[in-house]
């Protein structure tokens, strides 16, 4: 944990299993984290770190996924691409 202008932080680590980079987006009041990880490829997948443990999800079928937030009941919201290049539309996904 550390400490700014009287806030505290705390660093994540996302595991290495071949991510190129990773995005924090949404943080509940549990302290549960969702984020945007992406590959070797440049595709986007989303992630959530809930209780000390982190699962990585897709949307069926999509292309790329980006979880965006989330609620104080894990309740994950984010976009996903069906096509390369396609629109974005919205999910909302229950862990």
């Amino acid at each position: 944990m550390t400490s700014n202008n009287g806030k505290t932080y705390k660093k994540i680590s996302v595991p290495k299993t071949g991510p190129s980079g990773s995005e924090a987006l949404g943080l509940n009041n549990k302290g549960d984290v969702s984020f945007t990880w992406f590959d070797s490829a440049g595709l986007f997948h989303g992630a959530l770190l809930h209780a000390g443990k982190y699962y990585k999800f897709d949307y069926p079928k999509a292309v790329q996924t980006y979880g965006i937030g989330l609620n104080d009941k894990s309740n994950v919201i984010g976009g996903y691409q069906a096509v390369s290049n396609g629109p974005t539309a919205g999910y909302k996904g229950i862990f």
